[in-house]
């Protein structure tokens, strides 16, 4: 294991133990979520009933892109109470410090919380990626929840946001969303579809999905049903063939950003890449803490 690598799984470690420890429901996505980690050498198993999927053998994590640059962390939260986010931040942030007085690299961490009613009203001007939007005022589980964007809203059941774990061949372990959900969430972050640097990804990630799928029939689970992940689907379809006006500006806004310098950018290349990479979690309609 490289020194990046290591440092990366510990990073990772740390924020699981910190989250678990201060009660955060927390799922870990994007790039060190199961499109991390997979590719077709990987060596794994599927357990439905206790929503893990343990790696004998998987596709190494390290800190560093092949493009020199620093991968980033992300993170889900589904949290009412604004001051562990906050008390979260701040232990990033200590962590991050800790890095710099040790020399090591340190990944961006971007938080992005579910919306709740103590949220605010969401800015659908300036919404540009897909929220969670929950009428509830418990963390998880209660009231209503629904994939939104603009004056798009599909409900959805929670079953479909139950967290899974992930078990790597090193014996580190954090919590992630279902495969099925990461797969659709590449299709709909954004309004117009799939990023061009996530298409190697979303190979491997079908693959997956499809397997926990074919699993689930045997447990009698439908995953495709509407009591799990067809309204994802739906939602899906709907945001790509919107016809509201604004939707369809800010899709073809997205296209032509992703199809140029977005992936630059994403990677935090540059004064300007390493601001837009800090706002990255700050455009589902409300302020992220």
């Amino acid at each position: 294991m490289t020194q990046t690598q290591e440092n990366l799984y510990t990073i990772i470690q740390q924020l699981e133990q910190y989250m678990n420890e201060n009660d955060i429901n927390h799922r870990f996505v994007g790039g060190v979520s199961y499109a991390g980690v997979f590719d077709e050498n990987s060596v794994y198993s599927i357990d439905i009933h206790h929503a893990r999927i343990s790696f004998a053998s998987h596709k190494p994590l390290s800190l560093l892109r092949a493009d020199g640059t620093v991968k980033d962390i992300d993170i889900i939260l589904f949290c009412t109470a604004p001051e562990k986010i906050k008390a979260l931040n701040g232990y990033i942030n200590s962590l991050r410090t800790q890095a710099e007085k040790e020399h090591k690299l340190f990944p961006l961490i971007s938080i992005e919380s579910a919306i709740y009613p103590n949220s605010g009203k969401r800015n659908k001007l300036l919404q540009f990626v897909t929220a969670i939007e929950i009428d509830g005022t418990e963390d998880f589980g209660q009231g209503s929840v629904a994939l939104t964007f603009e004056d798009l809203s599909q409900r959805i059941s929670w079953k479909t946001l139950e967290p899974w774990t992930i078990i790597l061949d090193n014996g580190i372990t954090y919590t992630v969303r279902n495969p099925i959900a990461d797969h659709f969430a590449y299709f709909f972050r954004s309004p117009s579809g799939l990023k061009p640097k996530d298409e190697e990804k979303i190979v491997h990630l079908k693959k997956l999905a499809q397997e926990v799928v074919k699993k689930g029939k045997k447990a009698n689970i439908s995953y495709l049903s509407e009591d799990y992940y067809k309204p994802w689907e739906r939602y899906t379809a709907d945001l790509t063939h919107s016809t509201n006006p604004s939707t369809q500006t800010k899709a073809q806004l997205t296209r032509w950003y992703w199809q140029t310098v977005g992936t630059t950018f994403a990677h935090g290349k540059g004064k300007i890449g390493q601001l837009i990479a800090r706002l990255a979690n700050q455009f589902t309609g409300v302020k992220q803490g």
